[in-house]
């Protein structure tokens, strides 16, 4: 099975950081838990990254546990997942980056 590469926007590493930050707050290993929630999501796309289309070309993954979503596209000729955001699932997508 092909495996798909995974290329993370430098304002998608900035969500994830911002928000491991806030969980950390919560609790010490909340925002662990949450790291390792993005992580298991993205070896999971590199196996098999066709996901609902919520919007355009936009693909979304939500996470197990937590409220959040990985929004990407694809570029199917190259076997790249572009990851461009991680949202609240309560967060409107057209508000924060498109």
């Amino acid at each position: 099975m092909k495996r798909y590469k995974i290329v993370t926007d430098k304002e998608a590493k900035q969500d994830i950081v911002e928000i491991i930050a806030y969980y950390s707050k919560i609790q010490l290993t909340l925002g662990q838990r949450f790291k390792t929630s993005v992580r298991k999501a993205l070896l999971a796309l590199q196996t098999s990254p066709v996901h609902q289309i919520r919007y355009r070309d936009i693909h979304c993954l939500p996470l197990e546990v937590f409220p959040y979503m990985i929004h990407f596209s694809l570029e199917e000729e190259n076997k790249i997942v572009i990851i461009h955001a991680v949202l609240a699932t309560k967060q409107n997508p057209d508000t924060n980056w498109l």
